[in-house]
């Protein structure tokens, strides 16, 4: 489970016995604020330089057709560090529909579309850009209940906040196959006939570029994030699994802050290892969440990554 920012928060308070009024007496959220951001990025580093499945993501995009170049943000994704591959497939024929109304129960995620979707039980589907909820409602679903011929209930989704606009809901009879990328010197934007699969990509500037076709194409982004902390407590900290080591950091971070030295070290040799951190060793809860992430990793089957050339020109 990926924590949102206030869950980090709630549980470092507790972990400094700081639970008898909401929000805290004295590690209040703009207390802990400032701490937040240290913390997360020491583990976001430990977990990249071990190129670490957790610190990577994937965005959906419906490209239009017609369409040659994709600004990630307009796909909702805004942490991008690293290109990492995509994939492309055709949706099915009138499959993207507008979201109006997301509800949440216990986190369950259930999505009124503004036309029938045409979706049953057991479909999965493809969410994207549905904003003012945490971001991992974006993604792929399989559809545990579809109460209305606009309604369709995410199984096992974990999601928080409150909706208020935006989002789009699509779904594919086929496969996604990878797409061959390129340097921007042997890149050539020409369109192809016969709606084809898109071809090729490349990285230019801020932006990508394809081979555009002749029909929508749904487009999975795999990328690694760029480790910048989030800032809002309703944000999702983007690391599963992290809610302990990113909490008792905090919590040992805030201690010493506040003149609680003994009891901000114990916490930060808890979280990572003896030495706190300071000399570039990994132990306590941040080594376990390593290792938790190793095992995961190597439990998954991982196909070789496309690349036969570099997306980034060394000049």
């Amino acid at each position: 489970m990926k924590p949102t920012v206030s869950q980090v928060y709630e549980l470092a308070r507790a972990l400094l016995g700081d639970t008898e009024v909401p929000g805290g007496q004295l590690y209040t959220d703009q207390k802990l604020a400032p701490f937040f951001g240290g913390v997360y990025r020491k583990v976001f580093r430990a977990m990249s330089s071990a190129s670490n499945p957790y610190v990577t993501d994937e965005g959906f995009y419906d490209l239009p057709a017609n369409t040659g170049i994709l600004d990630p943000a307009t796909a909702g994704i805004n942490n991008l560090d690293e290109l990492l591959w995509i994939e492309e497939r055709k949706p099915a024929t009138g499959a993207n529909v507008a979201v109006s109304a997301v509800t949440l129960a216990d986190g369950v995620a259930t999505v009124t579309t503004s036309t029938p979707h045409g979706r049953s039980v057991g479909d999965s589907v493809v969410a994207y850009n549905i904003g003012q909820v945490s971001e991992n409602i974006n993604g792929m679903w399989s559809l545990t209940a579809v109460s209305t011929t606009t309604k369709m209930t995410f199984g096992g989704s974990v999601i928080t906040g409150t909706w208020t606009s935006g989002g789009n809901i699509s779904y594919s009879d086929e496969q996604f196959r990878d797409m061959a990328p390129t340097t921007r010197q042997r890149f050539v934007a020409t369109s192809q006939s016969g709606s084809p699969p898109i071809s090729q990509f490349t990285w230019m500037g801020d932006v990508i570029q394809f081979h555009p076709s002749t029909e929508t194409r749904q487009l999975r982004i795999t990328y690694k994030r760029s480790g910048e902390p989030p800032t809002t407590p309703s944000s999702t900290v983007g690391i599963d699994d992290s809610i302990d080591v990113l909490a008792t950091g905090l919590a040992g971070q805030a201690a010493k802050s506040f003149g609680n030295a003994t009891e901000g070290n114990d916490l930060l040799a808890s979280a990572f290892g003896p030495s706190g951190g300071r000399d570039g060793t990994i132990g306590g809860l941040l080594f376990e969440l390593l290792q938790k992430s190793v095992k995961a990793m190597q439990s998954q089957v991982w196909r070789r990554r496309a690349f036969a050339e570099p997306l980034w020109d060394s000049d």
